[in-house]
């Protein structure tokens, strides 16, 4: 009886321990949302490193919740794009706007605004 009774409370221990590690993809999707505009803002002001690292903390937290395949990711690459475009880094940046390109087409979302962004930015460096 004790051992049935100390394996339910472990049983119960575990499962609500579990629920405490789920991921609220709502606020993480928000907190990387936030960092992209912080990070653009930086890059008017001509702060590209900071921007850059602003950004890569986006992409970070992208990769870690959603992979590298996520729309989430794909929008931070975009914006990791501008920033290089903006410093002219021109052939840095021209790889992170077709990467964001090929994420947003894995996804489907080639009738969003971010995608037509994309398709602007690749036009650069092919006309």
């Amino acid at each position: 009886m004790k051992t049935t009774l100390a394996f339910g409370f472990l049983f119960c221990l575990f499962t609500v321990a579990g629920w405490g590690q789920a991921v609220d993809t709502a606020a993480v999707v928000r907190e990387v949302d936030s960092l992209v505009q912080d990070a653009g803002k930086l890059a008017l002001q001509k702060n590209f490193d900071k921007a850059l690292k602003t950004n890569e903390i986006a992409e970070k937290l992208a990769l870690e919740n959603f992979g590298d395949s996520s729309a989430v990711y794909g929008s931070a690459c975009l914006n990791h794009g501008r920033i290089l475009y903006q410093k002219t880094d021109y052939k840095n940046a021209e790889k992170w706007f077709l990467n964001s390109k090929a994420i947003q087409e894995k996804n489907k979302e080639i009738s969003t605004p971010d995608y037509i962004r994309t398709l602007r930015a690749c036009l650069k460096f092919f006309v």
